[in-house]
């Protein structure tokens, strides 16, 4: 029996509801029939192309022949999965109501290939002449916990120098170990010392940004210094927060409108293109987007054909967030080999639910 965490059996289900629907949802509520999907697979995807009523034409890649198959508990089934994947453990589990549907629609994996960073392929009508587009899709779920869009990693370290801090709070601080990284950007504030990007920790992830935007590289950290003092947390707010609290980032001659656009444009480009770990020509080379499983088991749309709702969304449904110190070992305080007292602060920025 196939078994599958919640996220994986969440991408089989985006799969089985958009075949309910026959239609996808644009952010701003319009609607786009669907005349066929491809689900991605090794061998290039399975193709189900919309027939009426409860039909569906089946292509596979092993075969040289169609089918017609029909599902009329098409409805029940998926509601059924929706609500069980709600339920689930953490741990890898069985869902044999997604089985029995698989099998029926001769589906052999519970999530797309890893080889394929697009898990769906869906054929619409647009525009005035009603022409047919194809549009690429990744799979993102927050049926139980919120995805992220930039992952932690060693490469989205920042370091920073901790200023004119005295020697009794720095042995207070150090050898408090259970004190979160917020906590101890918000202490440091709290006591009248403050915080100067010195430098990233990642070459690579450096040069990204500045090929997004030469600003990128002074603005995400003294956003990241807004956000680990707890005075902000969504990207839609943080900058107006930075504004009011940072002394530095902003003499650049800019206002909030510019940076929100530099910000917009840098989420897009992390949600197509751009990783830390791997240096980004700043090429527009891909053409997808992302369907979006909401909490309460809708799908919303999210595409570059798109492209100023996506950057929308984006922005207005991120927020920043705390990964574990251990793990990507930050927000200790050190010495550098100038001698000055140092914190490193860790960016990942994940959906809200």
């Amino acid at each position: 029996m196939l078994t599958g965490n919640r996220g994986e059996w969440s991408e089989i289900y985006a799969f089985f509801k958009v075949l309910l629907d026959r239609e996808i949802h644009t952010k701003d509520n319009k609607k786009y029939p669907i005349l066929s999907i491809r689900r991605m697979d090794a061998d290039g995807g399975t193709t189900y192309r919309i027939l009426q009523n409860d039909q569906f034409e089946v292509k596979s890649p092993h075969s040289f022949e169609s089918k017609i198959i029909s599902l009329p508990d098409l409805r029940s089934s998926v509601s059924k999965i929706f609500s069980e994947i709600e339920i689930a453990s953490w741990h890898a589990f069985e869902l044999p109501s997604a089985i029995k549907l698989m099998e029926d629609l001769g589906c052999r994996q519970i999530k797309s290939s890893s080889r394929n960073k697009n898990d769906l392929v869906l054929t619409t009508h647009e525009g005035a002449d009603n022409r047919e587009i194809e549009l690429w899709f990744s799979i993102k779920s927050s049926i139980w916990s919120a995805p992220t869009l930039l992952n932690p990693s060693s490469h989205t370290n920042f370091v920073f120098h901790i200023l004119w801090i005295e020697k009794w709070i720095l042995d207070n601080l150090s050898t408090r170990k259970e004190m979160k990284a917020g906590a101890l950007v918000k202490t440091i504030y709290d006591f009248g010392w403050y915080l100067v990007y010195d430098k990233p920790k990642s070459v690579v992830f450096n040069e990204n940004l500045m090929t997004s935007d030469s600003g990128l590289p002074i603005i995400i950290p003294e956003i990241l210094i807004t956000y680990y003092r707890w005075l902000g947390r969504k990207t839609s707010e943080i900058v107006e927060k930075t504004f009011e609290h940072s002394d530095r980032v902003f003499d650049l001659w800019m206002n909030v409108q510019q940076v929100e656009y530099k910000l917009k444009n840098f989420l897009e480009n992390v949600a197509l293109w751009m990783t830390p770990s791997k240096r980004w020509s700043g090429k527009d080379e891909t053409e997808w987007g992302y369907l979006i499983v909401g909490a309460d088991g809708k799908i919303i749309c999210l595409h570059k054909y798109w492209r100023d709702l996506f950057k929308d969304y984006l922005f207005d449904n991120t927020a920043f967030d705390t990964p574990s110190t251990s793990r990507y070992d930050y927000w200790k305080i050190y010495m550098n080999s100038d001698n000055q007292h140092c914190v490193d602060l860790n960016l990942q920025i994940r959906f809200v639910k």
